[in-house]
């Protein structure tokens, strides 16, 4: 009989676990919903050798458990099961997971938790293992919580605990219900984030913004589930290259949003690159035309919508593919306009500036290059593009000849340059 493992949680649709473990080795593992109520008797069915656990079951399974090892112990939560005989342990390689994340700190002085989930506890289970004793742990009630976080802006490092902004609630932030907004804390120069969907929550972009270090969860993910096949004893320790991993899972679920100016080719691009790389794509502008039923000329034009009315359309149905994982989209020329869009941009996606010269850009059906000029759009708009871009690929060829060779050689020169990026 096959060995088979998997996680258990509620909720697990758009987990990476399985990817993650179907790169490290050659075994069954599945995602598991179950209920409170059929918890116990999946795990004790001895239908499956091991499984990891995830929300919000990480403390529900202790009793559950013969033994606890010394990080479940520490802890107080449990996210890896396997059987010893006929005893059940439970283990936390969340703990590792964030040892492996708090490696990324210089300077560990006055730590702040967000939130005192099972979480929490791996992350004081990691500190107290590193002999890091100060640190305080917020959450909606006790002392120290949302209402005085003003307390505590000593702090250097902020570490989020909490499901607040992970998908599908993308664009939270447990700091926005505080008494403070995260610019308060004046020593702060890391940021960690236990939640890896989206990779870069709105804590982290924001942090970002303010020149402050951000850590992202998908290293803790990645490396919890490498200790968890250690645990069940699949893989042979530090066996794998963790970053390599890392980079493998963020390629193939980032979305590559291409930017740049109206007519510079990136709805051509996105289909070259959809077949090149085997992904879907979608195209914004197209998606706006389905939303509202309109033309965009026509939405420019009607004195009742015009740019304002088009700029809210866009951002929905931006906030919604934000949301999707390994798509390539085409956005529209102004995308980058609304600081609002930023955010959503960059939260779960790389951005690809496709930058064409300003002679060769076409203005057919694009209102605001006939009504305003290409020049002075692109004055307004390009230093945003460079801003936003991780990857900028010159695109000043004619596709008009040799369409499908062109496309094909343009882009797999893309892809190259997608390649190098995560080759880091």
């Amino acid at each position: 009989m096959s060995l088979k493992y998997g996680l258990l949680g509620k909720s697990l649709k758009h987990s990476f676990s399985k990817d993650i473990h179907e790169s490290l080795g050659d075994y069954n593992y599945e995602l598991i919903e179950v209920s409170e109520e059929e918890l116990e008797s999946k795990i004790k069915s001895k239908e499956y050798n091991g499984f990891n656990v995830t929300i919000p079951y990480k403390k529900r399974v202790i009793g559950f458990c013969d033994e606890l090892t010394k990080e479940a112990t520490i802890a107080g939560a449990v996210n890896t099961l396997y059987w010893n005989g006929d005893k059940l342990i439970g283990h936390n390689t969340d703990v590792l997971g964030v040892q492996y994340l708090i490696e990324k700190v210089e300077k560990l002085e006055k730590v702040l938790i967000l939130g005192s989930g099972g979480a929490s506890g791996a992350v004081k289970a990691a500190l107290k293992l590193n002999g890091i004793d100060d640190y305080v742990v917020v959450s909606r009630e006790g002392d120290n919580n949302y209402s005085n976080l003003s307390r505590h802006l000593d702090a250097n490092v902020i570490i989020n605990t909490t499901p607040v902004g992970m998908y599908p609630q993308n664009g939270d932030s447990p700091i926005t219900i505080s008494d403070v907004s995260i610019n308060d804390f004046k020593r702060l120069d890391t940021v960690i984030d236990v939640i890896y969907n989206p990779n870069k929550t709105k804590l982290l972009l924001d942090a970002e913004k303010l020149g402050i270090k951000t850590v992202s969860g998908i290293g803790m993910l990645v490396v919890q589930a490498v200790k968890s096949a250690e645990a069940w004893s699949l893989i042979k320790e530090d066996s794998i290259v963790t970053e390599k991993i890392i980079n493998k899972i963020l390629k193939k679920n980032q979305n590559i949003m291409l930017i740049g100016m109206p007519g510079s080719g990136k709805t051509t691009v996105a289909k070259g690159l959809s077949e090149i790389l085997n992904k879907p794509y979608v195209d914004l502008d197209k998606m706006i035309v389905q939303k509202t039923q309109m033309a965009i000329s026509e939405i420019f034009d009607n004195p009742n919508m015009g740019e304002k009315y088009f700029r809210k359309i866009e951002t929905e149905v931006l906030r919604e593919v934000s949301k999707l994982s390994g798509y390539i989209v085409a956005t529209g020329g102004g995308i980058v306009v609304s600081e609002e869009n930023h955010n959503l941009l960059k939260e779960n996606s790389i951005c690809v500036y496709i930058n064409r010269d300003l002679n060769l850009l076409s203005k057919k059906g694009r209102p605001l290059s006939n009504q305003r000029g290409v020049k002075d759009l692109y004055s307004e708009r390009y230093y945003l593009y460079e801003k936003l871009a991780d990857i900028t690929v010159e695109n000043n060829r004619s596709f008009e000849n040799n369409y499908y060779r062109e496309l094909k050689s343009y882009s797999q020169k893309v892809k190259n340059e997608i390649d190098k990026y995560y080759q880091g």
